[in-house]
């Protein structure tokens, strides 16, 4: 059962229809107070609100009281950035920027720092149309991987799919064309490139990494699927001559699979 949604429903009504913060308030308090405090993510919604509350109703001692509050009570990490994409949304990216640093510091010194906040972090400054600052945020992020291959991938192709989204279009096709050069055979990568292209409706785009995918040298289980998906691709969006361009791929991967076969034959 969802007990926030009863208190911020409530508040939110009295709010847009009676326009009474006062009262919104203490609604609010009154769920912190009922609701159990090992339901962490129903009183996080409950914090949420009343921070939403404070930054649109009240001052910024009010809002700042709330947030020390909060992380008192509950994650600091989630509260933080809560109250980080309330203010993006905001359009405060000054406030936020600052808001999502002093989760970065909090976040390190508890454990390692979740390559959520440097996400979150990130996109603030793309929507701010600070893509240096981004792009500094990532390369901390990438740093607190300490050289983990895997945690740098998901962090970046995420970064990536961010620029595509949010940023940059050419940023984020140069992102995801340097990772693939670290992580060649990383179809998962690969598929992922194609997918967020195609969302962007650049089907040339999306036609022309799966090319190049099917130049490298992956096994052949993993060709395979990748060669279907392409066909599938070209039967939606191309034509006879692309259909008949990915067919020939496919031999020109099994005439490179015989032919490496036979090299170590000899």
């Amino acid at each position: 059962q969802d007990e926030a949604a009863a208190y911020t429903s409530y508040a939110t009504f009295l709010l847009e229809r009676e326009d009474d913060a006062p009262g919104a308030r203490k609604v609010l308090e009154r769920g912190l107070k009922t609701i159990h405090y090992r339901q962490e993510d129903q009183r996080l919604d409950v914090w949420a609100c009343l921070l939403e509350l404070e930054r649109k109703h009240g001052d910024d001692a009010s809002l700042d009281a709330t947030t020390k509050r909060a992380v008192a009570n509950c994650d600091p990490t989630k509260v933080l950035l809560r109250l980080g994409e309330l203010l993006d949304a905001a359009g405060d990216f000054k406030r936020s920027d600052a808001v999502y640093r002093k989760c970065e510091k909090r976040a390190k010194h508890q454990a390692k720092t979740t390559e959520e906040v440097w996400l979150r972090h990130a996109r603030s400054r793309l929507l701010a149309g600070d893509a240096k600052g981004a792009d500094d945020v990532v390369k901390r992020g990438v740093q607190a991987c300490d050289g983990a291959p895997k945690e740098e991938a998901s962090l970046l192709s995420r970064y990536a799919c961010l620029e595509l989204e949010d940023g940059s279009r050419d940023r984020g096709r140069t992102v995801f064309d340097k990772l693939l050069e670290r992580f060649p055979r990383r179809a998962d990568l690969w598929q992922l490139y194609v997918a967020k292209t195609l969302k962007a409706g650049d089907v040339q785009h999306a036609r022309l990494i799966q090319t190049r995918l099917a130049s490298v040298d992956l096994p052949p289980k993993m060709m395979n699927a990748a060669l279907k998906r392409f066909a599938a691709f070209e039967s939606e969006h191309g034509d006879a001559a692309s259909a008949a361009a990915v067919k020939d791929l496919a031999k020109a991967y099994v005439a490179r699979r015989k032919d490496a076969m036979d090299e170590d034959s000899d």
